[in-house]
């Protein structure tokens, strides 16, 4: 969902690892074997920034899976690496 040109309720964003979130990619498919790989988010935005619950998916394969606020990781949260072992 957008309201003034800028994310507000539930999304989807995917960019290059290098890149910045403002940057968004075309794609949000992950490709490995030294292609594209992408971060991803999911979960709400308000006024174009994370807030509350949303999952963000690592080019590496980890994830976060949590609260935010402001754009940055807040609260209760787990976060899985690439080999499935959860950290709370």
């Amino acid at each position: 969902q957008w309201r003034d040109g800028v994310p507000d309720g539930w999304g989807v964003q995917s960019w290059t690892q290098e890149n910045s979130a403002e940057r968004c990619a075309e794609s949000d498919e992950d490709v490995a074997d030294g292609q594209l790989r992408l971060n991803r988010y999911e979960g709400w935005f308000k006024n174009g920034v994370r807030e509350g619950f949303g999952i963000f998916w690592y080019a590496s394969g980890s994830r976060y899976e949590g609260y935010w606020r402001s754009s940055k990781k807040h609260g209760r949260a787990q976060y899985v690496n690439e080999a499935g072992c959860v950290h709370e």
